[in-house]
């Protein structure tokens, strides 16, 4: 037996193990061990930090589309007043407008005339 060497009985078969192979198969081990948790922890940050923006570009959307609706109820608004009898009837009064009262029509040829 080779010093360093461990004779390891294994189902009646006796191997002869080398401590030194158990400690770079073990370094090995290890190597990749660190590298496979250090690649989840970079994963875990980059996911994290795009969700974070994310999260901040949604509350953005949100606070613009509130300000688009609040625009849109004030111009409906706007509309409805400027379409309204009583301020048609204020800007009537303010160019001299008056109203045309009821029509008599003359069909002659084809043509139609207007009495007054």
């Amino acid at each position: 037996m080779i010093q360093g060497e461990v004779v390891v009985p294994m189902s009646g078969i006796n191997t002869t193990v080398n401590h030194n192979t158990i400690r770079l198969n073990l370094k090995i081990i290890n190597g990749l061990l660190l590298s496979i948790i250090a690649l989840v922890s970079i994963s875990y940050v980059m996911d994290m930090n795009a969700l974070s923006v994310s999260g901040f570009a949604l509350r953005d959307l949100k606070t613009q589309a509130a300000e688009l609706n609040e625009a849109n109820t004030a111009l409906e608004a706007k509309i409805s007043y400027l379409s309204s009898y009583s301020y048609l009837k204020e800007k009537i009064d303010a160019l001299g407008m008056v109203s045309a009262g009821t029509a008599l029509f003359i069909a002659k040829n084809d043509s139609l005339i207007e009495l007054q």
